[in-house]
């Protein structure tokens, strides 16, 4: 992205629209992005993430936006058909309907498909996911339900919120015992650390000039997730108490039910409400 940096110097905000269909279309509203067509995405805090393209030979311009990262590399998002000669209808007055972009089968379905790839198709000496997974004692079918959990930033990070989460919940929850404080700045510790030797990546985005969004945010929607599900109190501006203990699911079963009980629940529903 050497050419945005020339403009930039010459007070010029480049817009890239790509000339093709930026995406791969799967089902319903789901889409799979590649690495590049993600580093031409903006995002506000009204469309969410978005991607524009053109199609000259419709004399049409597709617009992606409300894009809401799935646990695999795919993506539920609102594409509009927006024809030349037309104005751009403003995204932010489009209704976000939770059930519709982001309904509690797609998200687990995707889930649990991608667990299962994972497991199948990994390997012990290459995928650190997985090695972390077993050398401490778990099944990676039988994960806390708090592990893999959307969020309106996890697009900024690479890997799918089942990876990190677990990370967040290795480091900073498994073992500590209800009354523990904990503060937000000290998790984040964890997670650099994590980031350092390779084991979480972060998606860059070009188009960000200013910087305004960073790894940080989808920790910290995470904890503020966490503390709407109850698992956390706030008593600071920075700093939590745990207030119960995250169970590990005995069998499959059980793993099923704990996270279809969590999927129902309205404070996933307000997450994004208030995040669209």
């Amino acid at each position: 992205m050497e050419r945005n940096a020339g403009y930039r110097k010459l007070n010029i905000l480049p817009i890239w629209i790509l000339g093709t269909k930026p995406y791969k279309k799967r089902k319903n509203k789901i889409f799979e992005l590649s690495d590049f067509q993600f580093s031409l995405c903006t995002y506000t805090s009204k469309a969410g993430l978005t991607l524009l393209s053109y199609l000259p030979e419709k004399q049409t311009f597709l617009q992606l936006s409300k894009m809401t990262s799935l646990p695999s590399t795919k993506l539920i998002g609102l594409l509009q058909e927006i024809p030349l000669e037309k104005k751009f209808p403003p995204v932010h007055d489009l209704p976000f309907d939770f059930q519709t972009w982001l309904n509690e089968k797609s998200w687990l379905n995707e889930k649990r498909t991608w667990i299962q790839y994972k497991v199948y198709y990994g390997n012990l000496h290459n995928d650190l996911f997985l090695k972390e997974v077993y050398t401490n004692g778990h099944n990676p079918f039988l994960l806390p339900e708090i592990c893999g959990l959307p969020l309106p930033h996890a697009h900024l990070i690479y890997d799918s919120p089942i990876v990190w989460q677990f990370y967040v919940y290795l480091d900073c929850l498994q073992e500590k015992p209800i009354g523990q404080k904990l503060s937000l700045k000290w998790v984040n510790q964890r997670i650099l650390q994590r980031i350092n030797k390779g084991m979480i990546t972060i998606r860059e985005f070009p188009l960000d000039f200013n910087n305004q969004y960073t790894w940080k945010v989808p920790i910290s929607e995470y904890f503020s997730l966490l503390t709407s599900l109850e698992y956390l109190s706030k008593i600071g501006e920075d700093l939590f108490m745990i207030e119960k203990k995250v169970k590990i699911p005995k069998n499959t079963e059980e793993a099923l039910i704990r996270e279809n009980a969590l999927f129902r629940r309205d404070i996933l529903h307000s997450l994004y409400s208030n995040n669209h």
